[in-house]
């Protein structure tokens, strides 16, 4: 993703040109909806809220970007707030909310058979991880941001992220290991 492009266009943005904002989406849609689609846990309806809040942010503090600031891991830290916000909101809906049988969940345990037909690919592993885990992964490994970038865009400190990526991955193997496990009995 160009930069100097991206910088060009929140310029724009900061003049109030729409077209520019319909650029920037058109340019980094894709691997939001990728990020906000692990870090909203499949839930299209929240991907799509969190996308919207997203972009209305960008419009209104497209003049506060940094000189030097990677517009990308800029965006993408935008992105976070706004998942974590999401998340607080639907962890106190959850609280007032009386538990309610859901028909669409099955609420039984797995048996052993259903894990034995069940074949698990990288993404339910994936999902076996905490959100923390599955972000830095995600932002590293698919996104291709930097370290540096990650903190940033987390605004948390560079070891914290180094130290996450670590034990991100030993869970992930982990996970994997016992998937394989699991099929091969």
């Amino acid at each position: 993703m160009p930069s100097d492009d991206d910088r060009a266009l929140l310029s724009r943005i900061a003049t109030g040109d729409e077209s520019a904002l319909r650029q920037l989406y058109t340019t980094y849609r894709p691997a939001l909806h990728r990020y906000l689609w692990y870090q909203m846990h499949h839930d299209l309806p929240q991907v799509e809220d969190v996308m919207q809040e997203t972009f209305l942010s960008i419009w209104r503090a497209a003049h506060t970007v940094r000189q030097g600031t990677s517009i990308a891991a800029w965006i993408f830290q935008i992105a976070h707030r706004h998942v974590l916000q999401s998340r607080r909101v639907n962890a106190r809906r959850r609280e007032d909310v009386v538990f309610e049988l859901d028909d669409e969940r099955d609420v039984s345990p797995r048996s052993l058979e259903d894990d034995i037909v069940t074949r698990i690919d990288l993404d339910e592993a994936l999902r076996t991880l905490s959100d923390k885990y599955r972000e830095i992964l995600y932002l590293i490994c698919l996104q291709g941001f930097s370290l540096y970038e990650v903190a940033e865009i987390l605004a948390i400190p560079l070891g914290t992220v180094k130290s996450r990526l670590s034990n991100a991955r030993r869970a992930l193997q982990r996970s994997l290991a016992r998937m394989q496990i699991m099929e091969g009995k």
